[in-house]
């Protein structure tokens, strides 16, 4: 009997509730009905790059005669970082087809550093012909930095789907630039001779392209909405980048390698979702939003590796440079409907 006055009591919350609900939830009930809306957003992001195990070590253990080797890599892992988006919106560009535009800025400067022990032989960004020594002992310090800055500049379309949802088809213009930094100190014995390989790579991208996406929003309430939303951008980029070796001791050796690319293609996408709550403070319509998204880039350049020590063949034992460049982290953030 308790079960049945407990369910039943549950079934005229819900059904008070959906009543009170389905009326709160005219997208005309919403908060921010303002011509213009501007926001800032703080980005807790964590940066996700390709091949960033720059040295290793190796143990080598034989038991009942069976040899196991084991080879974990010292390796550069990005930290969280801070960055900021600044968005803007007007919802009235072409008021009879409910048009709007809207932009935004993003930026993250990130670094990250790693510094250990090497065995000899398992460096695998060293300076070309080192592998022919017999190394007693070899330290790194490797840091490595990205610069990610994103603008674009985008026209949607506001489609109601009933009382509690709408769906936003949006395309434009994206821009991007990001430099990426790796330097590399390693220095390494040989029969108490002391050499030192120095590595620093720069690399730029900048490109400017096509965005096109979709967002959706469902109205819980008058001021409480959910989003999500998904985008998908080509961009036309021009990319540099520069390799320099510098290796003293056992010989005195300067190793430089240029690449300035053509024009080429980068494609990324972007996800995201969260909630967003509007309220209002002395007359000052706000908005407070909190979610994750994901984002990622492809075919950017990467430091140069060298499989072989004949220095007479740099370019044909160096591995491909191109890279994947993912960011994924909270944002949290408010909006000024004016």
């Amino acid at each position: 009997m308790k079960k049945v006055y407990c369910l039943t009591t549950l079934l005229l919350c819900l059904f008070n509730f959906s009543n009170s609900y389905a009326a709160c939830c005219d997208n005309d009930m919403r908060c921010c009905r303002s011509d213009y809306e501007i926001g800032l957003d703080l980005l807790v992001l964590k940066p996700c790059v390709d091949d960033l195990r720059l040295c290793g070590t190796v143990n080598s253990e034989v038991v009942d005669e069976i040899e196991t080797i084991t080879l974990k890599f010292n390796e550069i892992c990005p930290s969280w970082e801070m960055g900021i988006r600044a968005w803007f919106k007007y919802p009235d560009l072409f008021c009879w087809c409910d048009m709007g535009f809207k932009a935004s800025y993003t930026y993250l400067d990130h670094s990250d550093k790693s510094s250990g022990f090497a065995d000899e032989h398992s460096c695998l960004s060293p300076f070309p012909g080192i592998s022919e020594a017999v190394l007693e002992n070899l330290t790194h310090d490797s840091r490595y930095e990205s610069l990610y800055q994103e603008l674009d500049g985008l026209i949607y379309v506001d489609c109601g789907c009933g009382d509690c949802h709408s769906l936003e088809p949006y395309f434009g213009l994206a821009f991007l630039y990001i430099k990426q930094k790796l330097d590399m100190d390693i220095e390494l014995t040989e029969d108490s001779v002391t050499a030192t390989d120095t590595m620093h790579w720069t690399s730029e991208a900048g490109g400017v392209g096509l965005r096109i996406g979709m967002a959706y929003n469902y109205y819980y309430s008058k001021c409480l909405t959910y989003y999500a939303f998904g985008q998908g951008t080509i961009l036309a980029s021009k990319q540099e980048d520069k390799q320099e070796h510098s290796f003293r001791g056992l010989a005195d050796i300067d190793l430089t390698i240029e690449s300035k690319g053509c024009w080429g293609c980068i494609p990324g996408f972007h996800l995201g979702t969260g909630m967003i709550y509007d309220f209002c403070v002395c007359d000052f319509e706000l908005s407070f939003r909190i979610g994750y998204e994901f984002r990622k880039w492809y075919g950017l350049r990467k430091h140069r590796r060298f499989f072989g020590d004949d220095l007479d063949s740099e370019l044909s034992q160096t591995s491909d440079n191109t890279r994947s460049f993912g960011l994924q982290g909270l944002n949290v953030g408010f909006g000024w409907c004016f």
